[in-house]
């Protein structure tokens, strides 16, 4: 597994958070979607008051938002994950769309890799050896990695959005039919 951070800061907390059961849980279940705060509280096992803390600290560091969304004279508090945290095999029936995405990936990778070899040669140089030559290779990945996850996120938001709207009109016609 490759990580990358916009600065140490955020490396620490990434870690911290994975380090803690809590906060590992709460990336965990909001890595599928959007949640209340009741919702994820309840299904991690972590208090009321607590989730507020650490969702507010988690939404300082860019890993998580909090959100208030209103539909249908309800309005309810989402938390939504801004950097997901999956498993490998986590997601079952996708292995052979897995398999045969990560080769194609990676021979367009190794192709721009041989195309531009001059310039990983020159940042090798440039950084004084301070990296072996696979080092830059495995780099160059995961920025173009992560650089195609932040293209890919981009409707995620807007589907985020659709679902908690949704999620507040089941309520809503939970309540009515309660009220019947």
């Amino acid at each position: 597994m490759i990580l990358m951070f916009d600065n140490s800061a955020q490396c620490v907390f990434v870690c911290s958070a994975l380090s803690d059961p809590a906060k590992r849980r709460i990336l965990e279940a909001l890595s599928r979607g959007p949640l209340t705060l009741e919702t994820l509280a309840s299904m991690t096992g972590v208090s009321d008051v607590l989730i507020k803390d650490i969702i507010g600290e988690m939404e300082s560091m860019g890993l998580a938002k909090i959100e208030e969304i209103e539909e249908k004279g309800i309005r309810r508090v989402f938390a939504r994950a801004l950097i997901p945290l999956y498993y490998d095999g986590d997601v079952e029936g996708l292995e052979e769309l897995i398999e045969e995405a990560s080769n194609e990936i990676l021979d367009a990778f190794l192709k721009v890799v041989n195309k531009r070899q001059e310039d990983i040669e020159k940042a090798f140089s440039m950084n004084e050896g301070r990296y072996i030559l696979s080092s830059l290779i495995n780099y160059c990945f995961a920025a173009a990695f992560r650089k195609a996850c932040k293209e890919l996120n981009e409707g995620r938001e807007e589907e985020e959005h659709e679902a908690m709207k949704a999620w507040i009109k089941e309520e809503a016609k939970s309540l009515r039919r309660r009220k019947r």
